[in-house]
């Protein structure tokens, strides 16, 4: 489902598709739908209808739902959004053009950690048809594009992690690769005189908290960064009743040439 602290409202009428890997990260659509901004959760209703399937073996699709039981079955099954905000009267023009890209086996993507880091062979077709969103975006990527955000100061931050040491800010756009956070010019002395690290992801949402403790420091090539497997994630600590925490280093955005500060 979507995050609880999305707000759907902007995501109106959209186009979905059902994506299932084909060779390591790399995904294919193999089924469209839409929905209408008054059943906002269609794209997850499949899933459902696909465990009744099993109970029933009655559908109105047992292809798909079929298609669905064996890939969720594994954890491989992705929902893409491949274009939202559409005015109704378009709704079903755009399903028809991404079906058919679909047929034809153009829709590919390479998704990663729940988000699509590469579009393969998308054509700019739909950008023809006025304002609507066509940006092909994982349930993650429109849950955080549409999180009702609460933006935290590094006092309240500190406030709420117990600290009265510095804690280094560090924008992390491109999250966890090959295991590993990294890599920047940190110093040592700076590194020693913090108790937390907290990594801001995209539409300043603060991803991970983790404890300066737990953190083993590697350097390649000058600069530092650190393996996150097995690291415990303390973002419940900055989580907000009513939103998601975000951080933009105090309201003043981030330094284009700065991806790191430290505030008490």
């Amino acid at each position: 489902m979507w995050n609880k602290t999305t707000d759907t409202s902007k995501i109106g009428n959209y186009v979905y598709g059902l994506a299932i890997p084909v060779f390591g990260s790399t995904y294919i659509i193999k089924y469209v739908g839409q929905a209408s901004s008054g059943n906002i959760d269609r794209c997850f209703q499949h899933e459902e209808e696909a465990k009744k399937y099993l109970a029933s073996r009655v559908a109105s699709n047992v292809k798909k739902v079929e298609m669905i039981n064996y890939f969720a079955s594994n954890g491989d099954f992705e929902i893409v959004i491949l274009a939202h905000q559409i005015p109704i009267d378009q709704l079903d023009n755009m399903e028809n053009i991404y079906r058919q890209m679909a047929d034809y086996g153009a829709l590919l993507f390479t998704i990663k950690q729940d988000e699509i880091v590469y579009e393969h062979n998308l054509t700019n077709i739909a950008y023809t048809h006025g304002t609507m969103e066509v940006k092909p975006m994982t349930v993650k990527q429109i849950d955080d594009a549409y999180a009702k955000k609460v933006f935290l100061s590094s006092k309240d931050i500190a406030q709420k992690l117990g600290t009265n040491k510095k804690v280094l800010y560090v924008l992390n756009r491109p999250g966890i690769q090959g295991g590993y956070i990294g890599w920047w010019h940190f110093g040592q002395r700076s590194l020693d005189s913090i108790e937390w690290v907290v990594l801001v992801g995209n539409n300043d949402l603060i991803q991970y908290v983790f404890r300066r403790s737990d953190i083993q420091f590697e350097t390649r090539n000058k600069k530092k960064g650190f393996k996150a497997n097995g690291l415990e994630n303390h973002i419940r600590k900055l989580k907000p009743v009513d939103g998601d925490a975000c951080f933009d280093v105090n309201g003043k955005g981030w330094n284009p040439f700065g991806n790191a500060y430290t505030y008490l």
